[in-house]
């Protein structure tokens, strides 16, 4: 009974995918093949490397070892040229630890700005950077930043 159910349909056609899906996939493969060694070789340690050096500055930034601090995120600034232009977390600590030490060294208050210029920034984030500042640049910190 079986061999009468399967004589009367046709042997299906073997399934082929179009020759631009075969070359988009042969692209496709290619690429991760030659991405992936270049991510593991040479990206990922130098993503290691920039997260270990800002874990230690963080670390003196926490500590309010100010001057340790600022060399660290120094470094870090001189080894990643990115790291002036790109918004962070990092970068914040470092102009926090900046402005904490401008009592003392007052050509600093210009570097921090310096280092805030062509961002926008919270406004909670602006309010923990005052909080570094003496009392003498509180106002023109401000005055920089206030919304428009």
């Amino acid at each position: 009974m079986s061999d009468h159910i399967t004589t009367n349909y046709p042997p299906l056609e073997k399934h082929t995918y179009p020759r631009p899906i075969k070359i988009l996939g042969l692209i496709t493969g290619a690429l991760f093949l030659l991405l992936v060694p270049r991510f593991l070789l040479i990206d990922l340690p130098h993503h290691r490397e920039a997260g270990k050096l800002i874990r230690e500055a963080n670390i003196f930034f926490e500590r309010k070892d100010y001057f340790s601090a600022i060399s660290a995120y120094g470094q870090i600034a001189t080894k990643y040229p990115n790291f002036g232009t790109v918004k962070s977390d990092a970068k914040i600590k470092f102009v926090k630890s900046l402005f904490a030490l401008t009592s003392e060294h007052e050509d600093l208050y210009e570097i921090g700005l310096n280092y805030l210029a062509e961002q926008e920034y919270k406004t909670s984030e602006i309010r923990q950077m005052r909080e570094f500042l003496p009392k003498m640049y509180k106002e023109d910190f401000m005055s920089r930043f206030e919304r428009a």
